[in-house]
Parts: C-alpha cells; sequence; structure tokens
C-alpha cells in the first residue's frame, strides 16, 4: 500500500511538473526567437512599392547625403562615410515637428541639441542628423531606422505619433480583441509562449483575399488633396486598427535597435489642448433631426449666455453634450468655459475629450501615448514625456502657443527647452562623454548667437509656412481634388 501510495504521489508531481519543464523550456527557446522575429523591419500588413533608400554616398566627397527623391519631405544633411573615433553619431527620426516645422532643420531639437553637446565638450565631436520627414507616420520610420543602423549610430532618437492618420490603409487583415481584455491581453503577452500564440493566431486569421496595402515611397496624405478633410468621417474600427500598427511599429522600433545594441530615447510628443479646436466634428450614428433642434436651441442658448451668465452657459452646453457626446467642438467649447471659470484641470479634461472625438485626428490619440508609455517601461527604454515638459511652462499646465504654434509643431523656444532636456540624457548613454552642465548664460548667449546668424528670409518663410500649415489642416491644400485620390472611394 505504502509503495503504491509513493507511486501514485511520484505520478501526480511528474504530471504537474512536466507541463511546467516543457512550458519553460518553450519560454527560453521563444525568448530568444521572438526578438529576431518582432524586430524585423518587414512590417506583415503594409508593403511600399517603390522603396528607395533614404541616403546615397557620393563617391567624391565620401560622404553619405539625402537622396534628392527625398527632398519634397526631408531637409539636407549628410554625414562622412568614415566616422572619426571621437565622433558621435546620433540619428533623429520622426515627422515634421523633428524637422522643425514651420521653420526648418537649423531651429529644431537636434540642432539646439548638438551647439548644447559642442560647448559643453569642446573636444568632442557630433554629428546629430536631423531625420524628421513631412507627413511621415512610423510606418515609414521603420525602413529608415534599419537602414541607418548600418552608418554606426550611438545613439537613435525617435519621436513619432501625429501623422498615423494622414494616408488611407486597409487594415482588413487585423483581428481585435474585446476592448475588456485589454489590460489582461497586455499582462498576458508578457509570456513568450502566449505572445507567440497570438501572432501565429494573427497570421492564421489572415484571408488570402486580404490584400496588405501597397504604397509609393511618396507620401500621399489626404489632407494634401484640395478638400481632403471631406474624406475624414468617424470610423472607430479603422482608428483601432491604425493604433494597433501604430503599437507594433514603435515595438519593432524598439526590437531592431536592441538587436543592433544601439541606445535608444524615446519621445513622447507633445500638442496643444488649449488653443487648438478640433478639425472635424461629427455627430453620434443615432442622430435624428428631433434631437438636432434641441441640441442646436441649448448650443444658442449656451452662447448668448456666455458674458452675462456663464454657468448658465455650462449647464447648456452640458445639456448638448447629454444629447450627443462624441460631437468634438461641443467638448472644446465647454472647456473654454470652464477655463474662464478657473475650472483648471475639468477644463483640461474637456480639451482631451475633444482631441480624442476630433474624426479628422492630427495630434497623437490618449491610447498611443499610453502605448509609447508601455513600450518604453516594458523593454525599459529612457522615455521624455514632451506634453509633460511643455505642461511646466504653460499657464496652469494647459498646453497651449505659449510652447507650440499650432496643434503639434513647438516654437523655437520650444524646440530649445527639448534640447535642453536631452542634454542630460544624451551624456548618460553615450559612455564616452562626462556628465557636464550648461548654465542659464551660457545658454542663452549660446542661443541668441545661433538664431542671430540665421537670415531674415529664414523666420519669414517659416511664418508663411504656417499659414500653409493652418489651411492644410483645415483641408485647403492646392493639391488636385480630393476625388482623384487612389483611394477615394474606400472611406475612413
Amino acid at each position: 500500500m505504502m509503495r503504491t501510495g509513493k507511486r501514485r504521489m511520484l505520478f501526480r508531481v511528474a504530471a504537474l511538473a512536466l507541463p511546467m519543464l516543457a512550458w519553460i523550456m518553450a519560454e527560453g527557446l521563444l525568448g530568444r526567437m521572438l526578438p529576431a522575429i518582432k524586430g524585423s523591419a518587414h512590417d506583415p500588413w503594409l508593403g511600399f512599392s517603390d522603396h528607395l533608400d533614404l541616403f546615397t554616398l557620393d563617391e567624391e566627397s565620401h560622404r553619405y547625403q539625402i537622396d534628392e527623391a527625398h527632398h519634397y519631405a526631408f531637409e539636407p544633411t549628410g554625414f562622412l562615410a568614415k566616422k572619426s573615433a571621437n565622433t558621435s553619431r546620433i540619428f533623429c527620426l520622426g515627422g515634421s515637428t523633428v524637422q522643425g516645422r514651420p521653420y526648418s532643420i537649423e531651429t529644431a531639437f537636434p540642432a539646439w541639441l548638438q551647439h548644447s553637446l559642442e560647448t559643453i565638450h569642446p573636444s568632442s565631436q557630433f554629428e546629430i542628423l536631423n531625420l524628421g520627414g513631412i507627413s511621415y507616420a512610423s510606418y515609414r520610420l521603420l525602413p529608415i531606422l534599419k537602414e541607418v543602423l548600418q552608418y554606426q549610430p550611438d545613439l537613435i532618437i525617435l519621436c513619432t505619433g501625429h501623422n498615423e492618420f494622414l494616408e488611407d490603409r486597409s487594415y482588413k487583415q487585423l483581428k481585435h480583441a474585446a476592448p475588456v481584455m485589454g489590460e489582461w491581453l497586455q499582462w498576458a503577452r508578457q509570456s513568450h509562449v502566449i505572445e507567440a500564440t497570438l501572432q501565429l493566431g494573427s497570421l492564421l486569421a489572415r484571408k488570402p483575399t486580404d490584400p496588405t496595402p501597397i504604397l509609393g515611397h511618396r507620401v500621399r496624405a489626404i489632407l494634401d488633396y484640395e478638400r481632403g478633410a471631406e474624406k475624414y468621417h468617424r470610423n472607430t474600427p479603422w482608428m483601432r486598427s491604425v493604433e494597433q500598427h501604430f503599437s507594433g511599429n514603435v515595438e519593432r522600433m524598439i526590437q531592431l535597435c536592441q538587436e543592433a545594441d544601439i541606445p535608444l530615447i524615446l519621445l513622447n510628443p507633445c500638442f496643444n489642448l488649449k488653443d487648438s479646436p478640433p478639425f472635424k466634428s461629427e455627430h453620434r450614428e443615432d442622430w435624428n433631426s428631433e434631437v438636432e433642434e434641441d441640441w442646436k436651441r441649448a448650443l444658442q442658448v449656451a452662447r448668448e449666455q456666455l458674458d452675462g451668465a456663464p454657468e448658465e452657459s455650462i449647464k447648456n452646453l452640458r445639456r448638448a453634450l447629454s444629447l450627443d457626446p462624441n460631437y468634438a467642438d461641443t467638448w472644446y467649447a465647454l472647456g473654454q468655459c470652464l477655463l474662464q471659470q478657473a475650472q483648471w484641470q475639468e477644463a483640461k479634461r474637456c480639451f482631451q475629450r475633444a482631441l480624442e472625438e476630433d474624426v479628422c485626428p492630427l495630434r497623437i490619440r490618449a491610447s498611443m501615448r499610453h502605448q509609447i508609455t508601455d513600450l518604453a517601461r516594458r523593454y525599459e527604454i529612457p522615455l521624455l514625456d514632451l506634453q509633460s515638459l511643455a505642461e511646466k511652462e504653460a499657464p496652469v499646465g494647459l498646453v497651449g502657443d505659449t510652447f507650440l504654434v499650432d496643434h503639434v509643431h513647438p516654437s523655437i523656444h520650444g524646440h530649445q527647452t527639448i534640447a535642453l532636456a536631452l542634454v542630460g540624457r544624451v551624456q548618460e548613454i553615450l559612455t564616452n562623454l562626462e556628465q557636464r552642465s550648461i548654465s542659464d548664460e551660457q545658454t542663452r548667449l549660446l542661443f541668441a548667437g545661433k538664431l542671430a546668424e540665421l537670415p531674415d528670409h529664414y523666420f519669414a518663410n517659416g511664418l508663411q509656412r504656417l499659414e500653409n500649415l493652418r489651411a492644410w489642416t483645415h483641408g485647403k491644400a492646392d493639391g488636385p481634388p480630393i476625388e482623384s485620390h487612389p483611394q477615394w472611394e474606400s472611406g475612413l
């Protein structure tokens, strides 16, 4: 009886131990395999018909220069093919906010970072390359990162998130988990076995009839077309697909850097809450004329009472939102009213809701900001939150036109502030540099001197670009009519 009992006990222990051992072995094996798979620069949801490398080698000067075919989106810049021993080479990837629009690379944060580091470390050399591409989203930055990792970088700085909704793509092949499972899946995906199972299931879910969207090397932003804003409509499934694609792209870029053993700094972009109204508002899907009349009356009364009875105005705006909580402009109007009543936090919540309900999303959404933060924490990547940086300088913590010149582009002062925040981070990562600081007076003289070197037309051109940008965001571009867009019939 004793021997039988022992055998039963051993059998039970083995029944528990063997699956656990198999799981541990699978975790170890997949832990080595998944980074290579996920870190691949191949995008399983998108392809390019005519991809061109960003840089070409000039044989005479022995310099890599941005290819002329990319000058429509990137400012000309380059670097020596042979890097000297005391040179730190840093590539800054992103969209027009990195490039420094509405101005240019001379007053963008990579330039101010280089000036600051050269002042602090006069015996060292720095090549800080501004690879901010106009309207470039994460899926276009992914192949660029793979390319520049071949050019002996010492550090990559990545800032992306505003441009994900500019180009029309189809996401029929993406399958979504129920929202209530989001937190559970985030925890579960820490397991390599579960992550591999989810990836395999995603691939098997694809149908042969689900084509992979193919884009050309040149950006076809919807707003580049005349009346481009007309193409934007509320489309929650598409928006979630874009966000899922974005998260995957950022994760793949992190993996690529870790595979190449190149340090990366992630920047979470900043955006204008207080002084940037939504670009397009739409009513809820079950909207009807009976509700509309009540809604219009509430808004009319709110406008009439704005000066004399602001509390009544707020009450009527809330009434309008109870009838349609999806109309972005109403949230923005309520935020402005609450701001006048010094209800700062409530106003901020309304401005953020207005951003989330904007059906023409030209500012990074909250879920995408959370994705960046989660990825930085999961992969232990240094993160600089530019919105938090901007909030420190903003009155009552509401980011507006004091740090930005429009909905997303930092002012020259904003770029300088970002650069100074990066100086310490860069020195921590580049082990060949001692930790040094630059005084406020040094900074003031340095920055003022560099600005004085720029011609007057540099600033005049920037102001003109700013006017063009504002027209562009409202669908008033001078391009061809939106009906000629290749995906006009698909809808967003």
